[in-house]
C-alpha cells in the first residue's frame, strides 16, 4: 500500500498491543455483543440497537471527514479484535469545567477487555494524538461510583480536580492532564 492515508479499517495509532482506527459497519455487531449492564450504565445511557449503533458510526465517519469536534476511535486488542472505543471531543462549551484547548476523553471497553491496562492504552494513545492536534489539555469525567473507570486517570498522571454538576444533575470528577506547554492555561475548579 502506498503512503496515502490508512483505510478505514486500518490502525491510525498503535503502541504494539493496541490500535485506534475508525469504526466501520463491520463494528455494528461487535459493539451491541460487546454491551453489558456497565457499559449502558456508564457509557451510553441505554441499551443499543442496530440502529442506534448504525448511527453512532455514521455521526463518527462524519465527524472525523469534518475534523471534530468529537472523534471516536475504535479500540482493538494486539489479535485485532474490536474491545471497545476511545472518543475525544473538543467542544469545551458542551462540558461543564471545561476551557478554550480542553478536549474531553472518555473510554468504554467490553467486559472480556475489562482489568488488562488495554483503556490506559487507548486513552495514552488519544493523548497523542490530541497532542498532534494541538489540544492543550486533557480532561476526563468520571462518575465517583465508577471505580474501574477512576482508576484510569489516576494511573496516567492525571491531577484530580474536583467535581461537578452537570445540568441533569450528574456529578463528574474532573481529571486534567497538561498536553502542551503552549503558555499558561485557565485552571478549572
Amino acid at each position: 500500500m502506498g503512503a496515502g492515508a490508512p483505510r478505514r479499517d486500518q490502525a491510525i495509532l498503535s503502541d504494539g498491543v493496541v490500535s485506534l482506527r475508525h469504526f466501520t459497519m463491520r463494528d455494528v455487531k461487535g459493539h451491541l455483543a460487546g454491551e453489558d449492564v456497565e457499559q449502558v450504565r456508564w457509557v451510553s445511557g441505554g441499551v443499543g440497537t442496530v440502529d442506534t449503533v448504525t448511527r453512532m458510526v455514521e455521526r463518527a465517519r462524519e465527524n472525523w471527514a469534518n475534523g471534530g469536534p468529537r472523534i471516536t476511535f475504535a479500540l482493538e486488542d494486539p489479535t485485532g479484535a474490536l474491545i471497545g472505543f476511545v472518543e475525544s471531543n473538543t467542544d469545551h462549551e458542551g462540558f461543564v469545567g471545561h476551557d478554550r484547548g480542553d478536549a474531553n476523553v472518555s473510554y468504554g471497553l467490553y467486559a472480556p477487555a475489562r482489568g488488562k491496562g488495554f483503556a490506559s492504552r487507548g486513552v495514552t494513545l488519544m493523548e497523542g494524538f490530541l497532542r498532534g492536534r494541538g489540544v492543550r489539555r486533557a480532561v476526563i469525567r468520571v462518575e465517583p461510583a465508577n471505580e474501574r473507570s477512576l482508576a484510569v486517570p489516576r494511573r496516567l498522571g492525571y491531577v484530580e480536580r474536583g467535581h461537578v454538576e452537570d445540568p441533569d444533575g450528574t456529578t463528574h470528577l474532573l481529571f486534567f492532564k497538561e498536553l502542551s506547554s503552549g503558555g499558561e492555561h485557565p485552571s478549572s475548579a
